[in-house]
């Protein structure tokens, strides 16, 4: 999870909007999800122009646990919850509120990397949206610093990579570390299917720096020009498991990686 851009949103959203609140506006003891239904149903060449707004300023990845997310495996997501909607703050149409996520692996037919698992089951590996549902708290992606506030843990025996809050980069945020860690929590973000895919991002970075700094007929100055293309490379903003990247190059590549 890392910082996101705000998106414009589509030109016919305003429009849009207008019509929703005028027939469904925000009341006491009315569904939220009712609410919802109606745009994703009635107004459903609004709401995927919305979906695509949002992937492209995201680079189609998850605003979670950053996957590569497909046609088929993506919704708008609320940071904060519908349910919190008053006729003052309306949240379920706020689009400074929506991020596209993935659908947290309930989607058994997807062929994206690292969007499925049944092992050890399914309802283990659920993340994202659809394990938050209205769960509070969690970090809005869009208010993040450029720098992590996690820390990373590899299990080299079951080949997992985990997460865990880096207190003292909160505490430079001024982001309390339980938001930090309720955010892990109530989206899974450590499940296995989650943990077994960025182990294997984590692998794969630290085999390249390997095979450079114990290339021999390489100079420190040219091994210095090919961990900056690595860098390059693992840290362009369109490829899967951003923070696992982020986290493996400055661990191991401190001089190098981008400044904190």
């Amino acid at each position: 999870m890392h910082k996101l851009s705000r998106p414009a949103p589509p030109a016919s959203w305003h429009d849009c909007l207008k019509a929703l609140r005028e027939a469904e506006p925000v009341k006491k003891g009315r569904s939220e999800s009712k609410r919802w239904g109606v745009f994703r149903n009635e107004h459903r060449s609004t709401y995927d122009e919305t979906v695509d707004a949002l992937a492209a300023c995201q680079h189609g990845l998850c605003a979670y646990c950053e996957i590569k997310v497909s046609r088929i495996n993506r919704q708008i997501e609320h940071i904060q919850p519908k349910k919190n909607s008053t006729p003052e703050n309306d949240f379920t149409f706020t689009f400074s509120n929506f991020a596209m996520c993935c659908n947290g692996g309930t989607v058994s037919y997807c062929k994206d990397d690292g969007a499925f698992s049944n092992d050890p089951d399914k309802k283990t590996n659920i993340s994202c949206g659809a394990k938050k549902g209205d769960k509070e708290p969690c970090l809005n992606p869009y208010t993040l610093p450029e720098y992590s506030l996690f820390r990373a843990q590899a299990d080299t025996t079951n080949e997992l990579l985990s997460f865990s809050v880096d207190e003292d980069a909160c505490a430079k945020a001024t982001i309390p570390a339980e938001l930090a860690k309720g955010t892990i929590t109530n989206l899974n973000l450590n499940c296995p299917r989650l943990s077994r895919a960025r182990y294997g991002v984590w692998v794969t970075i630290n085999k390249e720096i390997d095979e450079i700094s114990e290339d021999p007929d390489l100079s420190e100055d040219e091994k210095d020009e090919e961990f900056k293309s690595l860098i390059k490379k693992h840290l362009s903003p369109d490829i899967q498991f951003y923070t696992t990247a982020l986290l493996c190059i400055c661990y191991q590549l401190p001089d190098l990686a981008p400044q904190n």
